[in-house]
């Protein structure tokens, strides 16, 4: 019930800045656990969003909205909260997944890539650049932070 009350909340604030006009094709809203970005020396890949088909029946704007994040360094007890992320949306073809491009906005900002016309979609995390007090520290390639964000609204 809460977890329900807190997305009906974020859809609601999010509807009110403009993230998801009353013509977009589709929605989704879910959170992530334990996301991360790309691992080269360990070989994990980072982690995607599910997919979703655009039709792209309206001409709208593809956007991620996520509220709620934090950084977590897992053993340690370090939690750094709403860093600054790294998105990059990615399309399917026939040759695998390419990049569509990549935006870094603060936590509670819409990620946006524009209309993105036909096809099957998802978004990666790239990494965040957390700031503790000293100099802020970007988290991106062999990052050990785990990102959470409770909140993650998809409009497209």
């Amino acid at each position: 019930m809460r977890k329900t009350l807190a997305i009906a909340l974020v859809a609601g604030i999010a509807l009110s800045v403009g993230i998801g006009g009353a013509s977009a094709e589709g929605m989704r809203s879910t959170y992530l656990r334990g996301w991360h970005g790309v691992q080269a020396f360990a070989a994990q890949p980072a982690t995607v969003s599910k997919t979703w088909a655009d039709s792209n029946s309206d001409n709208d704007s593809t956007n991620v909205y996520l509220s709620n994040v934090t950084a977590n360094l897992p053993g340690t007890g370090y939690t750094y909260v709403s860093p600054r992320q790294q998105l990059q949306m990615q399309k399917s073809t026939l040759f695998g997944w390419i990049s569509l491009g990549n935006t870094t906005t603060n936590t509670g900002v819409v990620h946006s890539w524009g209309d993105l016309g036909t096809g099957t979609f998802r978004f990666q995390w790239n990494g965040a650049t957390v700031n503790d007090g000293t100099p802020a520290y970007s988290c991106f390639a062999e990052c050990a932070y785990v990102f959470d964000a409770t909140s993650v609204l998809i409009y497209w």
